[in-house]
């Protein structure tokens, strides 16, 4: 009974919000941890952050949907958010289904170790098969040349790193 006099008291829009902030929150952390952790780490947040958006919006749907049943006064007043927020999950989520398979891209990884020295060179693939991205990594730290390619096959940019650390902009 408690509880119930409890939930009367939250607004609603306040859970959905909340759910879309703390997400957000937790999505930037571990993108930001990835990119420091992750050799290649500028594909690792972006990849992540890719798919995380799925779980915020099916949770938004979720909550959109289960805030009908639980605070049906305040769903009836409001039905024209609960009518936009579905919507839009809806749309998001055949949308971003449509173009999912688009966005996929493969990678070849060489690992060498010479001694206690590790050296990888990765290959990304377009979808098309046609080379994405060259790089290098020394003990799992950015090295050497990293270049970037259109589809087309120009090169996009061209970065040199030093153990991690960006030396010069080639292009």
């Amino acid at each position: 009974m408690k509880i119930i006099k409890k939930m009367k008291r939250i607004n609603p829009l306040t859970i959905l919000i909340s759910w879309v902030a703390g997400c957000s929150v937790f999505a930037l952390t571990v993108m930001v941890i990835l990119g420091k952790t992750t050799p290649g780490g500028e594909q690792a947040p972006l990849t992540f952050l890719g798919k995380f958006i799925y779980v915020i919006v099916y949770g938004l749907l979720i909550l959109s949907i289960l805030t009908i049943f639980l605070f049906r006064k305040w769903s009836k007043k409001y039905w024209i958010i609960q009518a936009i927020l579905i919507s839009l999950c809806c749309y998001l989520i055949v949308s971003g289904e449509r173009n999912n398979a688009d966005a996929a891209y493969s990678f070849t990884r060489v690992d060498t170790t010479i001694g206690n020295k590790q050296y990888i060179k990765q290959y990304e693939y377009y979808d098309n098969r046609s080379l994405r991205s060259i790089s290098f990594f020394y003990n799992n730290k950015k090295d050497s040349i990293w270049t970037i390619y259109s589809e087309s096959g120009k090169v996009i940019s061209s970065l040199r790193y030093k153990e991690g650390s960006l030396v010069e902009t080639l292009k």
